[in-house]
């Protein structure tokens, strides 16, 4: 269930992804709303079985292990970013979930109050497509 007055941020392990998370925590903690972090990976649509042997050969235990491994590395990332951010933080969730990254940050942002994507060199096709088809207002933020 998602908080009243959410900011969903879109984050990985760049200077973009760290640039939106600050600025979404520093929104969050001016509104009172929550942060929910959300990374994607890209889903391992492999047959069960490719890689061998338990706990790999069961279906999605290759999506699981993935997802496991991507939510710890973007969780270590949003504690180095809160560690130098002046306390208190607002409350922040970490989230990896399969998919391309377009599809799956305007699905975390449906109901959301606001979108916050990274970008460098200017606004990529991530960014395009965000800015153009969510279902809530978006910030770009230069990395």
């Amino acid at each position: 269930m998602r908080a009243p007055g959410t900011i969903v941020v879109g984050v990985d392990d760049t200077a973009g992804g760290r640039a939106a998370l600050r600025h979404a925590v520093a929104a969050a903690a001016r509104t009172g709303a929550a942060v929910e972090v959300v990374t994607a990976f890209p889903d391992p649509d492999l047959p069960p079985g490719v890689l061998g042997g338990a706990p790999l050969g069961r279906p999605g235990a290759l999506a699981q292990v993935l997802r496991e491994s991507v939510r710890d590395h973007v969780a270590a990332v949003v504690e180095q970013v809160l560690a130098d951010l002046p306390a208190p933080h607002p409350p922040v969730t970490v989230r990896a979930v399969a998919g391309r990254p377009v599809e799956v940050l305007l699905r975390a942002a449906a109901g959301g109050d606001l979108l916050v994507v990274g970008s460098h060199r200017g606004v990529g096709p991530v960014g395009r497509r965000c800015v153009r088809r969510a279902p809530c207002p978006v910030t770009v933020v230069r990395g």
